[in-house]
């Protein structure tokens, strides 16, 4: 009876390990593919190819790109919701370096490429993102917002930072992006 009780015990527990073990890979894979996910901000032109130097009254696009690094696709809308990114009061803000004295430079708001505020979808799809690939999530034009004046020569910006977090895992994204326009 003893060695009975024993064999079920011992079968108990090599159960357990193997649900924890289970549980810890799929944890680690998570946090893999996670920590593999990286943010940018683009600008692009009007063919929807990605540049920083624009002629004087290209329409220019502000986009969002995902990359994935990892060696397996990811669904993207797991990690994210854009509507929830349009709410922070910096996302896509563009700034203006102006000269204020001989050498000293500040930055000027001078709009984004989209109206405040956003009015979204309730559903949110997920985006797949193939492995070692970006995607393009989202751009908006800077034409299409009818309170922003043309972008004048000169050297502009863009920054934003992101603090995701799913589960057990956060990241924060730190994305700018510096153009001219000549």
């Amino acid at each position: 009876m003893n060695r009975l009780l024993n064999v079920y015990l011992s079968i108990a527990c090599l159960s357990g390990l193997l649900l924890v073990s289970c549980d810890t890979h799929q944890e680690d894979l998570n946090n893999i593919h996670f920590n593999s996910l990286d943010l940018k901000l683009v600008t692009l032109d009007e063919n929807g190819v990605e540049k920083r130097v624009f002629a004087e009254g290209e329409n220019i696009a502000l986009g969002l790109k995902a990359i994935n690094r990892s060696s397996e696709e990811v669904l993207f809308s797991n990690y994210y919701d854009l509507c929830s990114l349009s709410g922070f009061e910096d996302f896509m803000l563009v700034y203006k370096w102006e000269t204020v004295f001989a050498r000293k430079k500040r930055l000027v708001p001078v709009g984004r490429p989209f109206e405040m505020p956003i009015y979204c979808i309730a559903i949110n799809l997920p985006v797949k993102i193939p492995a070692q690939s970006e995607v393009l999530l989202s751009a908006a034009w800077w034409d299409d917002n009818p309170s922003n004046s043309p972008l004048t020569k000169g050297s502009y910006y863009s920054s934003f930072s992101y603090e995701m977090r799913i589960d057990n895992f956060h990241k924060t994204f730190d994305m700018k992006v510096n153009f001219r326009v000549e």
